[in-house]
């Protein structure tokens, strides 16, 4: 089975900036058959950040031809579920999009790729997390 990693949104800019792990990872997966996606949070949150860009049309290139997975009502309910279970337990919650992000990742079975350490709690729903440098 071939690996499958999902992008969160500091990874597709890093990516975008040629972080070299990320290229050197991105190549080999693609390689190997593995898929790379991204949440369409991501997709909101590079559309919301495009602004500081000059040259917008390499992010787009990029986004267009890269997947992305959509936030269904099973994963806002599960994300829901997660936060509450968090909250009453006493432990910080990761902010709202960061959690959608995980449960996406967790429930298809990615992997997730990010350098926010807040991201490691993915591990707690049976998912996996990829760090990388920046």
């Amino acid at each position: 089975m071939s690996v499958r990693y999902l992008l969160d949104t500091n990874a597709v800019i890093a990516l975008m900036r040629g972080n070299e792990e990320l290229v050197r990872l991105f190549a080999e997966t693609l390689e190997s058959g593995g898929d790379f996606e991204y949440s369409v949070i991501t997709q909101a949150e590079i559309a919301a950040g495009l602004h500081k860009y000059t040259d917008k049309s390499a992010i787009l290139r990029f986004l267009g031809a890269v997947s992305f997975i959509e936030v269904t009502q099973d994963i806002a309910r599960k994300t829901g579920d997660f936060r509450s279970r968090r909250l009453g337990a006493g432990y910080k919650n990761p902010k709202l999009p960061d959690a959608l992000i995980m449960i996406t990742a967790a429930e298809h079975g990615y992997t997730l790729v990010s350098n926010d350490t807040g991201m490691a709690c993915v591990e707690e729903l049976g998912g996996q997390l990829r760090r990388f440098e920046d």
